[in-house]
């Protein structure tokens, strides 16, 4: 897995890939090789196949916040706001000091028209981080500071 994440983090997609899939053929619950793809496939924006694999993921590891979030990015990115919602809920249940989580909630409860808690989220991701880009836009977005 190790030299798969080396050649993801260098950009060689096709060999990161051919090598999460080696440690799959190899080991079937290794959950680190499919978030290897999940991220490949995310960095393609090929949000179904990111989706797929984030959610084995999780099935082999349900602690794994940071893809539980990227699952949720997923299912906004592909306009499922209630789906991203309900994995931005998750991530911040289970991790509620994560402004990252906190302004995604956010953004997906902004695009499901409930601006109160929109505003809610955003408020609480700039608690925890003021600087947070992500809540103050969409504060700037809802017209409110």
């Amino acid at each position: 897995g190790k030299l798969a994440w080396s050649y993801y983090q260098k950009g060689l997609f096709k060999e990161a890939q051919q090598r999460f899939e080696q440690v799959l053929a190899q080991t079937p619950d290794n959950a680190d090789a499919f978030c290897g793809l999940a991220y490949l496939s995310y960095s393609q924006k090929n949000y179904d196949r990111a989706i797929s694999y984030f959610e084995k993921a999780l099935a082999k590891e349900p602690s794994l916040s940071n893809v539980r979030a990227d699952l949720a990015w997923s299912y906004y990115f592909k306009e499922n706001f209630r789906r991203a919602k309900e994995e931005f809920e998750k991530s911040v249940f289970a991790f509620p000091n994560v402004a990252t989580y906190q302004s995604g909630l956010g953004w997906a409860l902004y695009r499901l028209k409930n601006m109160e808690g929109a505003r809610q989220a955003f408020k609480a991701a700039l608690k925890l981080n003021p600087y947070d880009p992500s809540a103050i836009e969409g504060l700037k977005d809802m017209g409110q500071k």
